[in-house]
């Protein structure tokens, strides 16, 4: 054999071990990494047991401000003194508490209808005794003894008138004829009468005139009065009671609004007067809130109004002062009109205070529950995938695979969501490790808990 041909068999051995030693020496290897790559697909998941007894609520977060329910400002009704300032009990006495007034000042709880202030009240019951009396003598001169006594005073009086003129009447036509005697005896050329006579029976003449026209009009007044009595005796008897009567009633009701009393109950929130004050009309005396139960009015946009109901829409409250405690109230109205600018709709919260704890003008944090579903399942918002405009899905763990659901989603609440097709009770949802599977994905469940 040749030495070239030698070199060449000696090369290729050389060449063949050395591909055998290296497959020997990679191949191992490449087996390794194989299923190194297949114990890596697994991906480690946590589930939740889907629980079919959830509950959510679909909610409109609002603010607004605390408004007492009721509140109104105490004006006088009559003019006079500020007598007293003092809580008063159902006797119109003030009430003691612990041998002391209650005094009426800022944060003091009064009732309906109770009194809180007395005005000049010993004037106005002088008022109404005087009305009184007045009012009786009326009646007494309506009585039909005293109306006949009456007529015969007036008539006897211009009885009296009439003999009066007549008298006059003849005395002038006397002392006319005597004048006129006298005055040609004045004038004639012995002048037989001196001048003081003529004089004396001019004077005596004028004298008679005026007494004549003064018995005429008071004749004339007396048949008058006398001619209106007996038409109008009754009548004018009767209307004297009537006005006695009306200036009594208006003495009572004067006498009644001297004492100042509450309309509503409530706390004083402001005091306008002191003892001592003179008041006129409608000068304010108080101001009184009633917070047993308040109100906010805030407003809704218009897309929520047929969601509203009146009377039993609920609602959730919470206030910076009690961060831990939730109140609740109910609409209790929707303004008919909406607002011009924003298009929303004013809406009134009503709710009860019988603790006091809210005050008026309180920030409030408003929660209307527009919907609640319950006995449905709620799972984690961010447990689904996709979106609306292809499709929602989520992640069950079956047998150490991941199965895509498609779901149907209904009420959202926070964090949480309602499904309502796509999804079981019993069911394994995944909750953590959802973004990294496919469906039919190799999963190892690490963890898990009941949904809501």
């Amino acid at each position: 054999m040749k030495l070239g041909n030698k070199k060449g068999i000696i090369i290729g051995m050389v060449i063949v071990v050395g591909v055998l030693f290296f497959i020997r020496i990679i191949f191992p290897k490449l087996s390794s990494q194989s299923e190194l790559s297949k114990s890596e697909r697994v991906i480690p998941v946590e589930i939740a047991i889907v629980n079919g007894k959830g509950t959510i609520r679909e909610s409109l977060d609002l603010t607004g401000e605390v408004e007492a329910r009721n509140s109104v400002t105490i004006i006088s009704k009559v003019t006079g003194r500020i007598d007293n300032l003092e809580i008063l009990n159902e006797k119109d006495e003030p009430i003691k508490d612990s041998d002391k007034k209650k005094i009426v000042e800022e944060g003091v709880r009064v009732g309906t209808g109770q009194g809180i202030a007395i005005i000049d009240h010993d004037a106005f019951i002088a008022q109404v005794k005087q009305a009184e009396a007045s009012l009786q003598t009326a009646k007494i001169n309506a009585q039909k003894d005293v109306i006949e006594s009456r007529i015969a005073e007036v008539k006897a009086a211009m009885e009296s008138a009439l003999a009066r003129q007549k008298e006059s009447k003849t005395r002038l036509e006397n002392l006319e004829k005597d004048f006129k005697r006298k005055e040609s005896l004045w004038k004639s050329e012995d002048k037989i009468i001196s001048d003081s006579e003529y004089d004396q029976a001019l004077s005596d003449y004028k004298s008679a005139q005026e007494n004549e026209r003064s018995a005429e009009a008071d004749a004339v007044s007396a048949t008058a009065a006398y001619t209106q009595i007996m038409a109008q005796a009754k009548k004018l008897a009767e209307a004297q009671v009537a006005q006695a009567q009306a200036t009594l009633d208006l003495a009572k009701v004067q006498l009644r609004e001297s004492i100042i009393r509450s309309p509503i109950s409530g706390l004083i929130s402001k005091k306008f007067v002191d003892v001592g004050d003179m008041v006129a009309l409608n000068v304010p005396i108080v101001e009184v809130v009633d917070i047993e139960n308040v109100k906010i009015v805030t407003s809704i946009p218009e897309r929520y109004l047929g969601e509203i109901n009146v009377g039993s829409t609920p609602v959730e409250i919470g206030v910076d002062a009690y961060p831990e405690k939730i109140f609740t109230g109910v609409v209790d109205e929707v303004y008919p009109g909406a607002d011009t600018k924003t298009r929303a709709f004013p809406i009134r919260i009503v709710m009860q205070n019988k603790d006091s704890l809210l005050r008026p003008g309180m920030f409030a944090r408003i929660k209307l529950i527009l919907r609640e579903k319950k006995d449905t399942i709620v799972i984690p918002r961010d447990v689904v995938l996709g979106h609306e405009q292809t499709e929602y899905f989520v992640f069950v763990a079956d047998n150490e695979k991941a199965k895509r659901h498609i779901v149907k989603l209904g009420l959202s609440e926070g964090p949480d969501v309602e499904v309502i097709e796509g999804l079981k009770a019993g069911e394994k949802l995944v909750v953590n490790g959802m973004n990294y599977l496919q469906d039919e994905a190799d999963i190892k469940i690490v963890g898990g808990e009941v949904t809501k």
